[in-house]
């Protein structure tokens, strides 16, 4: 991945912080992909999983998009160190 792209996956990953449902996200559809989503990152894809009782997201998969995007297995890794879990935060501190 060209570094200007990854650092935006990067910064897009970072907004999960605040509200991961903010921007171009989209539940994926199928069974075996109940509970997750797909965030838009320029020509790629972030998919991740929320985990509520937490308040922490898992990113799952950073994939080019193109006509095999979607047929991704969980164990699939994009080298960006995922899973990796984003604590979402309110102004006053973490919510609880």
């Amino acid at each position: 991945m060209p570094p200007d792209r990854r650092q935006r996956v990067l910064d897009d990953i970072a907004v999960f912080e605040a509200d991961p449902f903010r921007g171009l996200v989209k539940s994926l559809k199928g069974k075996a992909h109940k509970g997750h989503y797909r965030k838009r990152s320029g020509r790629y894809r972030i998919i991740f999983k929320p985990i509520h009782p937490t308040n922490t997201v898992d990113v799952l998969a950073v994939l080019l998009r193109n006509e095999k995007t979607y047929r991704w297995e969980s164990s699939t890794s994009s080298g960006l160190g995922v899973p990796r879990r984003a604590k979402r935060m309110t102004p006053s501190g973490p919510i609880r």
